[in-house]
């Protein structure tokens, strides 16, 4: 059961960088990539009903700069995780990684982490993956090894803020999504179920 009233704080803020509740059509915009929030192994993230979050559509859907500082905003929204009332990652939803490219040796390229994302990614925004999830559950499978950026800090007037270094690190385990309708038995109501399990070994 997803608890409106109940929601924690978003782990990061800060005095100035403050996270605040938006509509559906804020998700329109672009978003940003940023750590946290992800799915890990054997996880079920059940999204809320479309009748769920038209009851209080402005209490599902956070914004929060990406960094300190950031003009950029990246976005998340209220789920169920294993039972408790959590926040999800909307970049995960489009989460890619890279690998060697055969055509031109020392470069790398993208690529699909699994077939739940390549379907995301061909989708408009988040607004239109959210619409497609309401009422759906994302469980979280095996991962699978890839290549991943490696990210260095600069500080360019007291900001603190991540970029590529232009190198990629073998074997990084991403954790695949696949995707199903709630189940009908499942009522809305069953909050007995356990914490999710937390994995810091693996990407999602």
């Amino acid at each position: 059961m997803i608890e409106i009233n109940n929601a924690p704080s978003i782990f990061g803020e800060t005095k100035n960088r403050r996270s605040k509740y938006v509509g559906l059509d804020a998700l329109k915009d672009s978003h940003v990539s940023f750590n946290g929030y992800g799915i890990a192994e054997d996880e079920i993230i059940t999204f809320p009903t479309r009748a769920e979050f038209d009851q209080n559509p402005g209490k599902f859907i956070k914004t929060i700069p990406t960094y300190d500082g950031s003009p950029n905003n990246s976005a998340l929204i209220l789920v169920d995780r294993n039972g408790r009332t959590g926040w999800f990652n909307l970049s995960v939803l489009t989460r890619i990684a890279y690998e060697p490219d055969p055509q031109s040796p020392g470069d790398y390229k993208r690529t699909d982490i699994d077939d739940f994302r390549k379907d995301m990614r061909l989708m408009n925004d988040d607004k239109e993956r959210v619409e497609f999830l309401f009422g759906k559950q994302l469980q979280g499978g095996q991962p699978v090894m890839l290549w991943a950026p490696e990210f260095g800090r600069d500080k360019d007037d007291a900001k603190t803020y991540r970029k590529p270094t232009g190198d990629y690190k073998e074997n990084v385990p991403y954790v695949t999504i696949t995707v199903a309708d709630i189940p009908a038995a499942e009522t809305t109501d069953d909050t007995t179920s356990e914490a999710p399990a937390r994995s810091r070994r693996s990407r999602s």
